[in-house]
């Protein structure tokens, strides 16, 4: 509601909802979300995800190697 209102009360700021996790948050809310911002910013909607480790950890869920560069 507040980057809504932020959209609608400037021209130029670029405006996002802070750092999204896509372990814990699932990418239909944060597109969802995002897409919203988007209309209503008329373009000036911005996404940054983390990488979460933090979040998982305290979710009990066992960390992920990080992807290989095989190419495989």
């Amino acid at each position: 509601m507040e980057l809504a209102l932020a959209a609608r009360a400037t021209e130029r700021l670029r405006l996002g909802p802070a750092v999204t996790n896509p372990v814990t948050r699932h990418p239909a809310v944060t597109a969802a979300a995002v897409a919203t911002l988007q209309v209503e910013s008329e373009g000036r909607a911005v996404v940054v995800f983390g990488r979460g480790d933090s979040a998982v950890l305290q979710l009990g869920i066992p960390r992920l190697p990080p992807p290989s560069s095989s190419g495989a």
